[in-house]
């Protein structure tokens, strides 16, 4: 497994310069999120990947505690797993050749750790002692998570005398860095998410992966030119934050609100229920105006907006961190377009970036990657799985 990483790592800012494969190969690609799970079937081999099925499925909101959480995603995953089988397969017409599961929170524990390695003489890194050194750290870190399976661990980048480089081996130096993500998932789940699959696509290999590194990597290679930026993924229950700088992550962390929650929040202040609250909200942040109810729904929402930017207060407080100001968010359609109007508040902007000028903001879509995969606006498209799609093409 290390080589293969070593190769994506060396191959950094080559993510759209892939040649033409001889044959097509189908790969599933499945994302676990904590309100949803996803699933397209993508086809590879062409200059872009094409996008032929794509389904997502949430997880019922009754499902609060890890204890109900686990099984309610296990049943969410085997009814995702039957309409591919009775819908997609048929459509895609190949067998699958390959299956990717992306585990968003709260699926994942990960770590970033900057490996370090100083002497008072200068020494020439080969790609033996690179090697050592990572093997000491994937079995330290295995030994610090009893109980969880190391899905991933990658290499972000290498700094060596001061200065990142594609190709560190055979170069002098006295100082080297190596910034090091790893990531885990409870053995247990896995073991079970491994049954399920297994379950429907009986002996297909399967690879796992985290979809914060998934998205680090895109923006990296895509925004190659940008040193720091933050990365949001809205989810169900959680948001994650993640913090670049200089081609690594730096920090990783995440907060206990997310769409969900949201929502409820909206729902308890106007008495709706929650398909019309979500429905209402889509509404307003297209700019269209709702029949009932809507100056309530208004005040809830800014309410809840509210919670979710304290949340980021407090971790920013507790962790000292300080968060660049460029910035990407992922998150489910319906809601998305809050976010711009959060970060849009100069109060919200000075609170959490300490600057009252204008965001550099994207809210990511599928739109976004137009010019590297292929689909059809005319069926479901799903932003989490083409980010994976787009990720795996630039690994092959």
């Amino acid at each position: 497994m290390l080589l293969k990483l070593q190769k994506q790592f060396y191959t950094v800012h080559m993510l759209f310069g892939v040649s033409r494969k001889e044959h097509r190969q189908l790969e599933l690609i499945l994302d676990i999120r904590s309100a949803s799970v996803g699933a397209s079937i993508v086809s590879f081999g062409e200059d872009i990947p094409s996008v032929l099925y794509s389904i997502r499925v949430p997880i019922t909101s009754a499902a609060t505690s890890s204890e109900t959480l686990v099984p309610a995603m296990l049943t969410t995953l085997q009814q995702v797993l039957e309409r591919l089988v009775g819908e997609g397969v048929p459509v895609a017409g190949d067998p699958i050749k390959h299956t990717t599961v992306t585990f968003g929170a709260p699926w994942y524990a990960a770590k970033v750790r900057d490996l370090v390695l100083k002497k008072e003489t200068p020494f020439s890194l080969t790609r033996k002692k690179f090697d050592v050194l990572l093997a000491k750290q994937v079995e330290l870190e295995k030994e610090r998570s009893s109980g969880h399976t190391m899905i991933e661990h990658d290499v972000t980048h290498v700094v060596i005398n001061g200065y990142e480089l594609q190709d560190p081996f055979d170069k002098k130096t006295k100082e080297l860095l190596v910034a090091f993500y790893a990531s885990f998932i409870d053995t247990d789940i896995l073991k079970k998410v491994e049954d399920t699959i297994d379950t429907h696509f009986h002996k297909v290999a399967v690879t796992y992966r985290t979809f914060p590194m998934v998205l680090f990597t895109t923006l990296r290679d895509m925004f190659w030119n940008v040193e720091r930026f933050t990365f949001f993924d809205v989810g169900g229950s959680v948001t994650d934050i993640g913090i670049v700088d200089k081609g690594a992550i730096t920090n990783i962390a995440s907060i206990p609100y997310g769409k969900n929650q949201l929502l409820k929040d909206v729902q308890a202040a106007c008495t709706m229920d929650e398909a019309t609250v979500a429905s209402t909200i889509a509404m307003l942040a297209r700019g269209e105006m709702h029949p009932s109810c809507n100056q309530n729904v208004l005040e809830a929402l800014a309410a809840a907006e509210k919670t979710w930017v304290e949340h980021i207060q407090k971790l920013i407080d507790t962790e000292g961190l300080s968060l660049p100001q460029r910035v990407f968010i992922t998150a489910d359609n319906a809601i998305a377009p809050i976010f711009k109007e959060v970060f849009g508040a100069i109060e919200t902007r000075k609170n959490i970036f300490g600057t009252d000028q204008e965001l550099q903001l994207a809210i990511l879509s599928a739109e976004h990657f137009r010019k590297h995969i292929s689909f059809s606006a005319e069926k479901p498209i799903d932003t989490f799985t083409i980010l994976t799609a787009v990720f795996l093409q630039a690994t092959k």
